[in-house]
């Protein structure tokens, strides 16, 4: 499948590029021809950079020129100035302003892209908007939940989506899957338009379609048959949860930092004990909730108790995605800094979300990793409020 294959692909780069950024001791930036290296929790670049530029952080920004491509991680991420070479990047909110020289490949939670890229896109997130003012000058590949396409495309152009709405120019052909199919009048299309959706896309009167326009049920798509056979619920729900970890993940450095170093030893050097405290708390919580919505007054209790539980399980899968990246990237156990325990859990997520794609086994990887990461949370909760070092 293609929407498989880039999604793997991208969460393939991402890791890679996690993983040489927390794995190394890096300075806190490095001039030159060698390009620059940043990480911390707020980063700004707003001097001109010669080379690769190398950054992560909870929020990234880029305002400068660079002569050469970004590799960029972080919850909110930015790009605008004059212009870049090539660009990939992964986070909750990436914001593309400035022209991108090369390819334009992104992962994330929300896209939206404003200035023109020489090469191809290819985006896998919830919401994706392509501005007007985008011209591409290669391949278009869209995949998220709602996509709104208004910019000008110069290749083929393929869209898969649950609302999915096209409003620019394309010179080559167009395919679109979706719930529901939009083209706006504004659209150009010099090619053929293959729409895969149930019941009847929307095409406006004005819209212009010098090719043939071909209506196909959403069923004989090659991604819908796979989605009967349940392969990209095995892909989507990982990586989606993965984004919630990522956010919750950065909710606790927000906390501090001295919580996230007890999680993370915990894990590391107990890993079984922390399986059986996560174990135990999800056999003893539903059932202490029983108990208490026996009585009048501990009924609210327990109500909340019961809607915290999935709180608690993300809270501890972010806290294995922090564990799995130590235990990856930071064998050692050297100090890492705000910036390098971000991206540390951004590479254990994305790890964590490949061992989730594999078939029978992947779901009971990620309920494990959920299950062990809440007892490493709760162990070090416990630990630190009775004042004794983490054994």
């Amino acid at each position: 499948r293609a929407d498989a294959n880039l999604t793997a692909n991208a969460l393939l780069a991402v890791t890679l590029l996690a993983g040489a950024l927390a794995a190394s001791s890096v300075p806190a930036a490095a001039e030159g021809s060698k390009g620059l290296r940043r990480f911390g929790a707020k980063i700004e670049i707003s001097e001109p950079q010669t080379g690769t530029v190398i950054a992560g952080g909870a929020r990234v920004s880029i305002t400068a020129p660079v002569d050469g491509d970004l590799w960029l991680a972080g919850a909110d991420v930015a790009v605008d100035g004059p212009g870049v070479g090539g660009v990939m990047a992964a986070g909750a909110e990436l914001k593309i302003g400035a022209k991108v020289g090369s390819s334009l490949t992104l992962l994330g939670s929300r896209v939206f892209v404003r200035a023109s890229v020489k090469g191809d896109i290819s985006a896998v997130a919830s919401r994706i908007e392509i501005a007007p003012e985008v011209s591409v000058g290669g391949q278009v590949k869209l995949y998220g939940a709602a996509v709104d396409f208004q910019g000008q495309a110069s290749e083929r152009v393929s869209i898969e989506g649950d609302e999915v709405t096209f409003g620019g120019a394309a010179k080559g052909n167009v395919r679109i899957e979706g719930l529901k199919v939009r083209i706006a009048d504004t659209a150009r299309i010099e090619g053929a338009l293959d729409i895969y959706t149930i019941g009847e896309p929307e095409i406006a009167p004005g819209a212009k379609i010098a090719g043939k326009v071909t209506r196909h049920s959403l069923r004989d798509s090659e991604s819908m048959r796979a989605y009967l056979r349940g392969l990209p619920l095995g892909i989507l729900a990982p990586a989606m949860l993965a984004v919630s970890a990522l956010i919750a993940g950065l909710f606790l450095l927000w906390l501090g930092r001295g919580g996230v170093e007890r999680i993370v030893d915990e894990l590391i050097d107990s890993p079984g004990s922390s399986g059986l405290w996560g174990l135990a708390t999800l056999v003893i919580l539903p059932v202490v909730a029983a108990l208490l919505a026996l009585t009048v007054f501990g009924l609210p209790v327990a109500a909340l108790a019961l809607m915290a539980l999935p709180l608690l399980l993300l809270l501890g899968f972010a806290s294995s995605g922090f564990g799995v990246g130590e235990w990856l990237f930071n064998r050692l156990g050297e100090p890492r800094s705000t910036g390098q325990r971000t991206l540390q859990l951004l590479g254990g997520l994305v790890v964590l979300v490949l061992l989730g794609i594999l078939p029978y086994a992947g779901p009971w990887l990620l309920v494990l990793a959920g299950i062990t990461g809440l007892g490493g949370l709760l162990r070090s909760l416990h630990d630190g409020m009775r004042g004794r070092p983490v054994m």
